[in-house]
């Protein structure tokens, strides 16, 4: 009898564990970034084919996992072809209940063009209703807390937010707004053979800067890594910048003015620490959110003896650039001389 009763303890006491187990996988989540992915199950997929997807994607632990559960709750073929909104967060028996609720085909495609400050990427995203406040957005990406999260140790996240085409979707929490952007920044840099990691935050921060200024002031792809070997010319020969991009980012994000067709002498003398024509060094920020090409040219500038540069064709975008300022102001007074002639 006794040996009877301990056999049944112990079966007992092997099930509870069992089930510990389960109920501990079942509770896990597999990343727990706060990220939001998509997941797209295609016609004819079984919770089989779902579960192995799931896995490759590190959205869950173990296939077998969910492919247990859906057979004990018999729901291994409701699961719906079509876009499915996954948080990392969720464990393996919440994003079993997603597939149930049917795939969120409701995407808001957004495009943010290369160049854009945050402001104005707040806008546009209020415009296509992805956001609800303008304000939560920019206090987001200048909240050091969420930064530092994000592993950076900045005051603000102006010039990681990368300019493309972006998938995002109604209700979407802000963070994972931000996050989409920043991820594709690293991931974009990525491509062309950068990581974060292989730079002290000061340098790589600089190049950013310099990424943004570069944004607002190329127009021939070509001419992008030459204006980067100036700014840094500039900058180890102690001289300041002089960047009329800084300026235009006086103008219309701190004095809140319209973009200026011209930049005039009295602009020039803005008291403002990005005001690169009376500070010498780098602006405390970028002053744009830079694309691949500008960010590829501050990363891997020309190697040129450069320190000026001036509009040679407004309308072909093209520069004329000098390593003394007397062939500048050569070329400063051809432009101007031109620039009478065609008004």
């Amino acid at each position: 009898m006794l040996i009877k009763i301990g056999k049944v303890f112990i079966l007992f006491f092997f099930l509870v564990s069992v089930l510990s187990i389960f109920i501990y996988f079942l509770n896990l989540s597999s990343m727990e970034n706060g990220l939001v992915y998509e997941f797209d199950v295609e016609k004819g997929w079984g919770v089989k084919k779902i579960a192995k997807e799931l896995k490759k994607q590190k959205l869950i632990k173990s296939e077998m996992l969910l492919v247990f559960i859906s057979y004990i709750f018999g729901s291994d073929k409701q699961f719906k072809e079509g876009r499915y909104l996954i948080n990392s967060d969720l464990s393996t028996f919440e994003i079993y209940k997603e597939f149930l609720k049917g795939a969120s085909n409701v995407n808001i495609d957004v495009t943010i063009p290369e160049g854009y400050t945050s402001r104005r990427i707040a806008f546009k995203l209020k415009e296509f209703a992805v956001i609800d406040d303008v304000q939560d957005f920019i206090f987001l990406i200048n909240e050091k807390s969420f930064i530092y999260e994000l592993g950076f140790n900045y005051d603000s996240l102006e010039g990681f937010l990368f300019p493309d085409t972006y998938k995002f979707y109604k209700g979407m929490e802000i963070k994972n707004v931000v996050r989409m952007f920043v991820d594709n920044f690293l991931n974009k840099l990525k491509s062309i053979g950068v990581l974060f990691s292989d730079y002290s935050s000061k340098d790589f921060y600089n190049r950013v800067i310099v990424a943004s200024i570069v944004e607002r002031e190329y127009r021939v792809k070509n001419e992008a890594s030459i204006m980067s070997s100036v700014f840094y010319n500039r900058i180890k020969s102690n001289m300041a910048l002089q960047s009329c991009a800084t300026i235009e980012y006086i103008i219309t994000e701190e004095l809140g003015r319209s973009h200026p067709k011209r930049i005039y002498f009295s602009d020039l003398e803005i008291d403002s620490p990005y005001n690169t024509y009376i500070n010498k060094g780098y602006p405390p920020a970028p002053i744009s959110n830079a694309g691949i090409i500008s960010l590829q040219a501050a990363f891997f500038p020309k190697n040129t003896q450069y320190l000026f540069f001036v509009v040679k064709d407004s309308k072909l975008g093209t520069h004329q650039f000098s390593s003394d300022y007397s062939s500048h102001l050569l070329g400063a007074k051809d432009y101007v001389k031109n620039f009478i002639t065609k008004d």
